[in-house]
This record gives structure tokens, sequence and C-alpha cells, in this order.
């Protein structure tokens, strides 16, 4: 039975700290002060910079004009999206917003001013919960379920201003976030970088809400790619989410392998 425990818990151990963006590839995109990293053996990635002449557009059946008109049409530099076994799927957008909220970068305020305008944005938008997110930058937090549709998405959304332009991180299903997806969603965003122009000064505590509140995407984006692949896509993962699972039960089968070595039996409790 110790030993049975024992195995439980290293392989536990060893689940945990698997990366979650273990073969992350850096996008960085023109016309922002933005990049980020994504683990695009399981992600579909397109910016506007990546998608001329796209062989993975093609396996989707996308054109590069359908794109474009997309990514000009909603100021959207990133369109990213993972698809699951069981046809449901989390889809990134990186929206860059220029607008004049009186904020030059937002990691310069303290928790409780960022409170204050993370609040006026979810009372003026009926957001479900906000909250404050610091990595190695700070953002408001924001959760949504939007109606509109006749299936509901699910949204949460990371949203800065950095160098005067307002960045919005949002992430949306057609189904509700595991877990996993929070987890994989948080790893991301720890992995974004900006190019922060420190010789800009901050006008001081005197933050434009109605502008902030214009500029911040708080609605599900349709006509992207889940819109026009649909199903098709399901079919067609990059790579198959059960190499998870089987991560797992591997783990776990070489732990106890290994403790069945290094475990001298006469410590070993008759079962």
């Amino acid at each position: 039975m110790k030993r049975t425990l024992f195995t439980f818990v290293i392989a536990f151990c060893l689940i945990l700290a698997l990366p979650v963006t273990t073969y992350a590839s850096t996008y960085t995109m023109n016309d922002t002060d933005v990049s980020i990293q994504i683990d695009d053996t399981i992600w579909y990635v397109f910016t506007r910079d990546n998608i001329k002449d796209n062989p993975e557009l093609d396996e989707l059946e996308i054109t590069y004009d359908y794109m474009n008109d997309f990514f000009n049409s909603n100021n959207t530099y990133l369109d990213a999206v993972l698809y699951y076994d069981d046809g449901n799927y989390t889809e990134l957008f990186i929206i860059k917003s220029e607008v004049d909220a009186g904020i030059v970068n937002l990691s310069n305020y303290e928790e409780k001013e960022i409170l204050e305008i993370a609040k006026g944005v979810a009372e003026e938008k009926k957001a479900d919960d906000y909250s404050m997110y610091e990595s190695a930058y700070k953002y408001m937090y924001f959760e949504f379920i939007d109606k509109t549709y006749e299936d509901p998405f699910y949204m949460y959304q990371y949203v800065t201003v950095v160098n005067g332009e307002m960045y919005t991180f949002l992430f949306q299903s057609t189904a509700e976030f595991t877990r996993w997806d929070f987890n994989e969603a948080e790893g991301i965003i720890d992995t974004v970088a900006f190019d922060v122009d420190t010789s800009l000064e901050e006008p001081g505590f005197d933050f434009n809400v109605g502008t902030i509140v214009k500029g911040a995407i708080v609605g599900a984006i349709v006509g992207a790619i889940v819109a026009i692949v649909g199903k098709v896509a399901t079919k067609r993962k990059k790579t198959d989410t059960n190499v998870i699972e089987e991560t797992i039960d591997n783990t776990v089968d070489v732990v106890a392998e290994n403790s069945e070595e290094k475990i001298p039996e006469e410590n070993i409790e008759n079962e």
C-alpha cells in the first residue's frame, strides 16, 4: 500500500510540473508593441504577418483575402484556435485599440487604481466578474457570457494599456472553460512581452473610463476561423489532445516501474 501511495504522489507531482507551453513559438506582430508565445503544435496561429501563402490556411480551406479582411475589420492582429476531440474549441484574439484613455502604461498604476478602472468597465458592460491579473505586466481581467447568439459565448479577457494603446487578449468558446483551459490561457498571457517606451510620462490619475469602456472588447467576435471552418477543422486537429492523457498514463507507468526497483521489498507492507 505504501508503494502504491508513493507512486501516485510522485506521478501527481510530475504531472503538475508539465509546462503548458512546452513547444511555444514566439509571434511578434508588426504595428504593435507586443509579442506572445503559443504552442503551435496544438494551436492554429494566424497573424497579419503570416497569412500570405500559409499552408495551414489551405489546410483549413480559408483564403488569404478572408483572413486579411477579418483582421483589418476587427482591429485584430492574431487569431488562434485550439480544437478538442469532443468538437469544442478555444479561440484567442489579440486586439489593439488606439484610444485616448488618459493612461500611458497601466502597469504604472497601483492595484487599487486598476480595480477602480475595471469596476467602471465591468459595471458599464455588465461583466460577470472582474479583477486584476499581474504577471510581467498588469491587466484588467473580465469574465463575460455573451447570450446574443443561439449558442452563448463564454469569454475571459485580459486588458492592458501600453504606450497609450489598449491591448485586449480575448479567449472565447461556446463551451464552459475547464481548469485546463484556464491554465493554458494564463500560461500564454504569462509569455506576453511589450516593447515599453519608458520615456512616456503618465498624465496622473486622470483616466477616462468612458473612453476605456468604448475601447474594451466585451462581445464575442464572430466571423473568424471557427465561423468559416465549422466542423471541418475538428476532423483536422493539429495534435490529438488525447496525448495529454497518454502523457499522464506514461508518467504513472514509468514512476511505478522506478519505484518498484528502488523500494526494498522489506520496506513494503504486505497488502
